[in-house]
């Protein structure tokens, strides 16, 4: 295992002119992700048509998936570029809604709904390699996510300074949908090792993230959207091992919020096996 590691750090020290230029190719494979989505977010409200007051809503999401993929590394216009998707199997996966309200009477009311929503998930990004120092790549590009959730039946619950005071079942529609941007810096480097192995490591980091949520209501607030926005940084990692057309990767990521007020947190981890069609 050692050994393994001095050649990957060896690999990837050694000078530009060892590395073969890489061929075009597509790569299709299967991921299986473990993910959680957090929004935070701030602005006056009601609770049971009273007067605004301060409040805030947070809304929970478990994005455990799989997913299938498609990646494709190709030359165009003297760039390398990188583009990849993926759509992941709708699942039913918990999620969680709630409302805190600070009233003018000094009680501290959180109304809020947990059970399960239908999640259907997609992603793109693209990236083109802008400079190069050895065998490292640099490269800039943007990444897209999508999750939309339609929530089901749910169990709400209502508490007034910590004591519960109301739990009924709910059936209200709601539906949201979260987009999440990132305008990315990416760095990667890659080579062969022993015995024709392939290895790719790699990681990407965001200052720039936006993440925007849209809240539909229909049975509250007909025919009107709710949309919120946050920034946030987000950052990510790779490993991809790869043997003939077969190749396994491990990656890991996270997006934390800039404030207190309106903020986004994601944690992220995936493992996915496929094989290079051409």
């Amino acid at each position: 295992m050692r050994a393994g590691v001095v050649a990957a750090l060896l690999l990837i020290a050694a000078p530009a002119a060892a590395q073969p230029s890489e061929p075009a190719h597509v790569g299709i494979a299967v991921a299986a992700e473990h993910a959680d989505l957090t929004y935070h977010f701030t602005n006056p409200s009601s609770f049971d048509a009273g007067p605004l007051v301060p409040h805030f809503f947070e809304q929970r999401y478990t994005l455990d998936n799989l997913w299938l993929t498609i990646d494709a590394r190709y030359g165009a216009a003297g760039i390398r570029w990188t583009t990849t998707g993926g759509i992941a199997v709708p699942r039913d996966l918990p999620a969680e809604d709630f409302d805190t309200f600070f009233n003018s009477d000094g009680s501290v009311v959180v109304s809020g709904t947990t059970g399960d929503a239908r999640i259907t998930s997609l992603r793109v990004s693209q990236t083109g390699d802008v400079a190069r120092a050895g065998r490292v790549s640099i490269a800039a590009g943007y990444r897209l996510r999508v999750d939309r959730a339609d929530f089901g039946t749910g169990r709400k619950t209502v508490t007034r300074n910590g004591a519960l005071v109301d739990t009924s079942e709910i059936s209200t529609r709601e539906h949201t949908a979260s987009q999440v941007h990132e305008f990315l810096a990416a760095a990667s480097a890659s080579g062969v090792l022993r015995d024709g192995w392939r290895i790719d490591v790699g990681g990407d980091v965001s200052p720039l993230t936006v993440a925007r949520l849209l809240v539909q209501l229909p049975d509250k607030y007909p025919s009107q959207d709710l949309t919120f926005a946050a920034k946030a940084i987000a950052a990510s990692a790779r490993l991809r091992i790869g043997h003939g057309r077969l190749f396994a990767t491990i990656a890991g990521g996270a997006i934390w919020g800039y404030g207190d007020d309106d903020t986004v947190a994601e944690r992220r981890a995936t493992i996915s096996i496929g094989f290079i069609v051409r």
